[in-house]
């Protein structure tokens, strides 16, 4: 099958987070059997420079697959009619809902062989953000009837009830669970103290990951705690009010910042902290937290990801986005004892195991682009 992808980001890029790692992972797992081109922009999120050592505007093998980085200006109309008729594909999938996306849609939607994998940007929680823009968008997709010629992907079934929600008239939608990255087997070696505790924030700086509400209930911990920041800037304004937070946190709560690091680099400050929070405001999969889990760290995540009852299975919290609840959390693992957290951290790896083992990435994938 010739499957043609469209999306915002590609690699070399990382800046966008979630969405990025999504569509590397499902192109390198889709590029064992198919052939797939990517069409994408020439530059990462929020960078004014095109990566070094590309083509631009042609097309070009990057091993088994073809990439098309376009410069600015060129995703219109004419170009993407023009690349999609020299691909000719089987089926078109567009990784995003929103952005550059509508004009492929536009393009291609009357052929029925059109996905659209909204990556949670239909949850209320993503909707609250610049509301009109994105709601006028869907009732225009209503309106002209687009949503009963496409196929949707769903990362699950909360996904899929919230497409539906949104376009009742859906032609149709099928759930896939994100493809994570190969989980490391043997745990980083690493001793915790009764009393401290050294906690990881790991996401895009933007008010949905909820920065804003860690640094508040650290304000009211009395333990010692080290927090390590590690971002993608994205919002100014966002940026600005988490920094007046953290120079306000009391003494015994000590913060470092790591701006724009890399997947691989995020991964290895995962193994040296102790807990992975992220008391976000909706996550329809959560590319950290499974990252997280899969190098045997904690997590404590808000229950707003498909992420749940992690304290069964030891492998963290899942709770309600309640200020009280996150500080006895916290104060809970600050004081944790080593041999106790060593269960933790084989929970929360095993937990990442499951996910991978109950997934069936072939069978629903096929699935997906055989729709």
């Amino acid at each position: 099958m010739r499957i043609l992808i469209f999306t915002d980001w590609f690699t070399p890029a990382f800046r966008a987070g979630g969405p990025v790692r999504s569509i590397i992972n499902l192109v390198t797992h889709l590029s064992a059997s198919h052939q797939v081109y990517v069409f994408t922009s020439d530059r990462d999120l929020h960078v004014r420079t095109a990566f070094s050592g590309i083509l631009i505007d042609q097309w070009q093998k990057q091993g088994n697959i073809n990439v098309y980085y376009y410069s600015p200006g060129k995703m219109t109309l004419g170009i993407v009619r023009e690349n999609i008729d020299f691909v000719n594909p089987d089926r078109i999938y567009l990784n995003s809902m929103f952005s550059n996306m509508f004009i492929p849609l536009w393009v291609a939607y009357k052929f029925g062989k059109v996905i659209i994998a909204p990556r949670g940007m239909l949850k209320a929680s993503a909707l609250a953000h610049k509301p009109l823009k994105k709601n006028v968008y869907c009732l225009l997709l209503r309106i002209l009837g687009i949503d009963k010629y496409v196929t949707f992907h769903a990362a699950d079934g909360v996904e899929e009830f919230e497409i539906r929600k949104i376009f009742p008239l859906v032609r149709s939608v099928i759930i896939a669970p994100n493809i994570p990255i190969q989980i490391t087997n043997v745990l980083y070696p690493q001793i915790k103290q009764k009393g401290y505790l050294r906690i990881l924030f790991s996401a895009r700086l933007h008010p949905i990951k909820n920065l804003s509400f860690l640094l508040t209930i650290l304000n009211d911990v009395e333990v010692e705690v080290e927090l390590v920041i590690a971002v993608i800037r994205d919002d100014p304004a966002y940026f600005r009010l988490c920094m007046q937070l953290a120079e306000k946190l009391p003494k015994n709560v000590k913060v470092s910042w790591h701006f724009d690091l890399t997947s691989s680099e995020v991964l290895q400050l995962m193994q040296q902290v102790h807990l992975f929070v992220l008391p976000t405001k909706g996550e329809s999969f959560g590319h950290s937290i499974y990252e997280a889990l899969s190098v045997g760290c904690p997590v404590l995540v808000s229950d707003q990801t498909p992420w749940r009852n992690l304290l069964k299975c030891k492998s963290g919290m899942d709770l309600p986005l309640v200020e009280n609840l996150f500080l006895d959390a916290i104060h809970t693992f600050v004081n944790l004892e080593d041999s106790l957290w060593q269960e933790f951290r084989q929970g929360a790896l095993q937990k990442a195991k499951q996910y991978v083992e109950e997934m069936q990435v072939a069978y629903y994938y096929d699935k997906l682009f055989s729709s």
